[in-house]
């Protein structure tokens, strides 16, 4: 079942997530445009893919510390390795350079139409910052509804309390903002953690 996902990121897997979110629409358990996706590490790139190569069927996304440039990604000494190679492309080779170039969510920027919410920490080895940067500074100047802080000492999957507490409080203001529904006042909470925003300061101003 697992190797049925093999350099499947962009292709059948994503597939997968459109399949059981049209399911749930036709279900009634789910409204057409109130429905959004978030995702960390892969689930950052899912989210990313999926507001990209189906951005009809969301309203809005949230990923935290993903990679969306694949062939990037796949250069790094975490993934230099003949398990990623294998699992989501290679691209020392012609296909698989090809492959990822079309997987990137960077490299679909113009077909973006909802929000997107992106963070990441200043010290993760494993997705560098340089990824999220590069595709915050791609949605921006692309004209792209895009909302972006990190955590300058936080690493891979957010360690301190306070980072989630912060990071919450903001997430949760984003998708009341653009699904409709209840929201608990932010209060004191963006006083927890040490972030530093790039884009969306006016948003986040306005709930402090």
């Amino acid at each position: 079942f697992t190797d049925l996902g093999d350099r499947q990121w962009g292709e059948a897997m994503h597939h997968d997530k459109v399949d059981i979110t049209r399911w749930a629409i036709c279900q009634g358990i789910a409204r057409e445009g109130k429905i959004a996706m978030w995702g960390w590490s892969y689930g950052g790139y899912a989210t990313a893919a999926a507001l990209a190569f189906a951005p009809e069927l969301y309203a809005c996304g949230i990923s935290m510390y993903g990679p969306t440039d694949m062939d990037a990604f796949l250069r790094i000494p975490f993934t230099d390795n003949p398990l990623w190679r294998n699992r989501v492309g290679d691209p020392r080779t012609p296909e698989g350079a090809s492959l990822l170039k079309k997987q990137s969510p960077i490299n679909h920027i113009q077909d973006y139409r909802s929000p997107m919410l992106l963070t990441t920490g200043g010290k993760d080895g494993r997705v560098p910052k340089k990824q999220v940067d590069e595709f915050a500074d791609a949605l921006n100047a692309g004209g792209k509804d895009v909302i972006y802080f990190y955590y300058p000492e936080e690493v891979h999957d957010y360690r301190e309390p306070g980072s989630w507490i912060s990071f919450w409080a903001i997430a949760e203001q984003f998708l009341a903002m653009h699904l409709g529904g209840r929201y608990q006042p932010v209060g004191r909470d963006l006083e927890k953690g040490d972030y530093k925003v790039v884009y969306g300061r006016a948003f986040i101003g306005q709930l402090e």
